[in-house]
């Protein structure tokens, strides 16, 4: 029977991926041992390991001869405890840190226990930074004890409020150029937009400056529609098989063009581990959607729709 035991993470190599555990060995003496979460022995909820992370473990040998832990079961962060502790009664806590990109994904690096927490509503191409950069954020514990919300994204919500009351047009300078929206730098603020509407037609350049209008925030940053521009119409009728060839890669799926056509869509996948293994330019048969919340269109493969028409056929029961 395999021995179990408990110890705490000291030393990350990659958040995400792997690092050491120390602990008190059989014979009494302290011990450490190397763990990979990519080994598919546990993949923690908490989605990151964390410094002074407490779990529990076995030692095991792989194929290839190497000593590693088989992590069961992740017990609780004395750090974040702490940290909880230290607030009291208050279920807000105001954080302090640096800003750090794990797995795509962006994190603030809080300052007082090096405690990693993923920031809400923002990606890591929704904000300039350097590593030394300090933002301050907000732990809602009420919301979540593993996301924060920036003081800057909250801050700026308020103006691009006031914009969309007003449809005053910015200009600002475009940062990159992609297949389906212009990435663009937001005046007195390190924060970027994602111009969805715009003619695509056109040529466009890193460096030129448009005139934009407000068109939406959403789960990940703030959206704007080029000013003037006249949104074209849906080319495609909900429920229909298109061709469409695989032109990008994203996060969570494929940017798409529908063969026979100059549209370009996306075709996006609720987990990563969901997303089907699709090559570049490879020829794939999709049920368009709708128009998603960046005005972009959304198509689905086969399996996605039937899973969507079983979802709809259960809810009008």
């Amino acid at each position: 029977m395999e021995q179990i035991y408990t110890g705490k993470i000291s030393f990350l190599l990659h958040p995400e991926i792997d690092g050491f555990i120390t602990y008190i060995n059989s014979d009494g003496e302290s011990a450490r041992v190397y763990f990979c979460k990519k080994s598919n022995f546990f993949k923690p909820k908490h989605q990151i390991w964390q410094l002074s992370d407490k779990v529990t473990f076995s030692i095991i040998q792989k194929e290839d001869g190497k000593i590693c832990a088989k992590v069961f079961e992740f017990l609780g962060n004395d750090d974040f405890n702490s940290l909880i502790n230290e607030a009291g009664n208050s279920t807000k806590i105001q954080l302090r840190g640096t800003l750090k990109v794990i797995d795509h994904l962006l994190y603030l690096s809080e300052q007082e226990y090096n405690l990693l927490f993923q920031v809400r509503n923002l990606m890591p191409t929704d904000i300039a930074f350097t590593p030394d950069d300090v933002f301050e954020a907000e732990l809602d514990l009420e919301r979540s004890k593993k996301m924060v919300s920036l003081a800057i994204y909250e801050q700026y919500k308020i103006a691009f409020a006031n914009f969309l009351q007003t449809s005053q047009p910015l200009l600002a300078p475009i940062e990159k150029v992609n297949f389906d929206y212009l990435l663009i730098s937001l005046p007195n603020t390190p924060l970027k937009g994602k111009v969805t509407s715009f003619e695509r037609s056109k040529e466009y350049a890193i460096g030129d400056y448009i005139e934009v209008v407000p068109f939406s925030v959403g789960n990940y940053g703030f959206s704007f529609a080029m000013s003037g521009y006249q949104d074209e119409q849906t080319p495609f009728e909900k429920g229909t098989l298109y061709t469409a060839k695989i032109v990008a890669f994203r996060s969570k799926g494929y940017i798409v063009e529908i063969v026979g056509t100059e549209a370009v869509g996306v075709l996006d996948f609720k987990h990563k581990e969901d997303v089907e293994p699709f090559e570049k330019d490879q020829l794939v048969n999709l049920y368009y959607i709708k128009r998603n919340n960046s005005q972009q269109f959304a198509f689905a493969t086969e399996k996605q729709f039937a899973e969507l028409q079983e979802k709809q056929a259960k809810s009008s029961l």
